[in-house]
């Protein structure tokens, strides 16, 4: 290129017809790729979700974890260290919660029942940490409502070793006289699946334990013996017994429309 701007073949010489680039379309921005990068208005979708085809798990599990997001707008002012595990954890929270309501446990399976008190009792007895009256009012939950769901999450499950329900195995057990390995086994079954029951009573959910267990294994246990055992509760036995049936029956179901998943194991 000579001084006048002409561009010359550097081999004949002869002029070069180049077609002048101007500096603004260097930095002409295609309408195009300002829609592409124009999300505002838009909803942000998780990859892998379709929120045209949510099943009805699908949504519910959206659900909980939007409104485990709602309560820790409130809380982390209350109670960061809470609030922070359940961000950290709320998928772990989230399946608890909907192993309980799908197993139909009776403090976490009512429907239309607000889902505050039931995230904040999972949450906090996973945590194992407590929340105060004045936590709770703030967060528009019942204090006697969510006591009564710790509750029974102290029964079903433990922060520190073994659960009261399989503490309550352990004396029934030794109570008929089934030998220690048989019961430690019962004791490990309960513990990888601990089954919700209709029933409030440990011993009693404790006795129907092993006679579901027993009768799958072929050991032979009378519900006579298992009603003579002090603090089972003779009329509540047989119900909680069905109640255990109804959970187990219920599981496979869903085990079976669920493909992907492994089926537990039961015996």
């Amino acid at each position: 290129m000579d001084n006048n701007g002409i561009y010359y073949c550097p081999l004949c010489y002869s002029q070069l017809s180049v077609e002048v680039v101007v500096e603004d379309d260097l930095f002409d921005d295609d309408e195009d790729d300002i829609e592409a990068f124009d999300s505002a208005g838009e909803i942000f979708v998780a990859e892998g979700i379709s929120v045209q085809n949510q099943t009805p798990e699908e949504k519910k599990v959206i659900d909980r974890l939007q409104a485990i997001e709602e309560i820790n707008f409130t809380l982390e002012l209350l109670d960061v260290k809470l609030a922070s595990f359940m961000a950290v954890n709320s998928y772990e929270i989230v399946s608890r919660l909907r192993t309980l309501e799908y197993a139909g446990e009776p403090a976490f399976a009512k429907e239309g029942e607000s889902l505050a008190p039931k995230i904040l009792a999972v949450a906090a007895h996973m945590a194992n940490r407590g929340i105060d009256d004045a936590t709770l009012r703030k967060l528009n939950v019942r204090t006697s409502t969510y006591n009564n769901k710790l509750r029974v999450l102290r029964i079903l499950y433990s922060n520190k070793g073994q659960s009261v329900i399989s503490e309550k195995i352990r004396y029934v057990g030794n109570a008929i006289n089934l030998s220690k390995g048989i019961i430690d086994v019962i004791v490990e079954q309960y513990e990888e699946n601990p089954l919700p029951n209709s029933e409030p009573d440990p011993s009693t959910r404790g006795a129907a334990f092993i006679y579901i267990k027993a009768r799958q294994a072929g050991i032979k246990v009378t519900k006579t013996s298992l009603k003579n055992v002090p603090g089972v509760m003779k009329n509540a036995l047989d119900r909680a017994i069905k109640s255990y049936e109804g959970v187990i029956r219920k599981g496979n179901n869903r085990d079976e429309d669920e493909v992907e998943i492994d089926e537990p194991n039961l015996e």
